[in-house]
């Protein structure tokens, strides 16, 4: 029970400012327990982090940079056709692998319904996590097979992401230290 406890855990902390492999530890946990309650735990776990995404990047929509994207002609075009289809589009999104990121931010500045985004989320990734669970329950993966796809994707994420991991790391630095500053 206590590695069903720290998938959640792990799960609700892979966002777009933590951008953590998620798949190898699914395929894991498919092998431990059954596929459906890899899948609900999953999907719950990352409508959390979803969650903490909505609220932290609504929190930086305040910055100037990113109200001028709001007014550009290709965000305005874009926006509209996304309002018109949100739920789907996200459900969509969330269950291929397409890039989830582009549609979050939208859903976000858009300012798309907590709920319905929430919810999207979890119909959208609870059948990955089963279909990913149940090729781990199905076939023996060798440990060392996840662990090295783990490490591989996490290597590829950080150096993929690296430059947003920096920034996001120095808003946050500036803001604690400006809230130190006042105390």
């Amino acid at each position: 029970m206590l590695s069903l406890l720290l998938f959640f855990l792990y799960m609700s902390v892979a966002m777009t400012f933590l951008p953590l492999p998620t798949h190898p530890y699914v395929v894991y946990m498919g092998e431990q327990y059954a596929p459906g309650l890899v899948a609900v735990v999953g999907g719950i776990a990352t409508c959390i982090a979803g969650l903490i995404d909505y609220l932290l990047l609504s929190r930086l929509m305040r910055y100037q940079r990113i109200r001028k994207l709001q007014q550009s002609s290709w965000y305005l075009r874009f926006s509209a056709f996304f309002r018109s289809m949100a739920f789907i589009a996200l459900v969509v999104v969330a269950f291929t692998p397409i890039p989830f990121d582009p549609f979050r931010f939208l859903a976000i500045t858009t300012e798309y319904d907590k709920k319905k985004y929430i919810l999207a989320i979890f119909v959208g990734r609870a059948p990955r996590y089963f279909i990913l669970a149940r090729v781990g329950s199905e076939g023996y993966i060798p440990t060392w097979v996840l662990i090295g796809a783990f490490v591989l994707l996490f290597g590829i994420a950080v150096w993929k992401n690296y430059g947003k991991i920096k920034h996001n790391f120095t808003i946050i630095y500036k803001k604690y230290n400006r809230k130190r500053k006042r105390e």
